[in-house]
């Protein structure tokens, strides 16, 4: 790999944790109650509309300072 600007390039894995997304089941989402699920739509808004009534890794919840990465579709996100 080559490098023309002034910047050191280096390889961030060791200074990052890398968690692919999980595919929380759709019929434990809610409106209501629950913990607000993220999802790629809600990339760049505020808030989010879904919740999610059911078990989860706490590895899911994200803190201040994390970095989310939308992967998939097509979305337009600003914040």
């Amino acid at each position: 790999m080559t490098n023309a600007s002034p910047w050191k390039t280096v390889t961030i894995a060791p200074f990052i944790e890398l968690i692919n997304g999980f595919a929380f089941p759709s019929d434990r989402f809610t409106e209501e109650e629950g913990m607000p699920l993220i999802r790629i739509r809600d990339l760049g808004r505020q808030e989010t509309e879904i919740n999610f009534l059911g078990r989860y890794d706490n590895r899911y919840i994200i803190k201040r300072g994390d970095l989310l990465i939308g992967m998939d579709g097509d979305f337009l996100t600003r914040s």
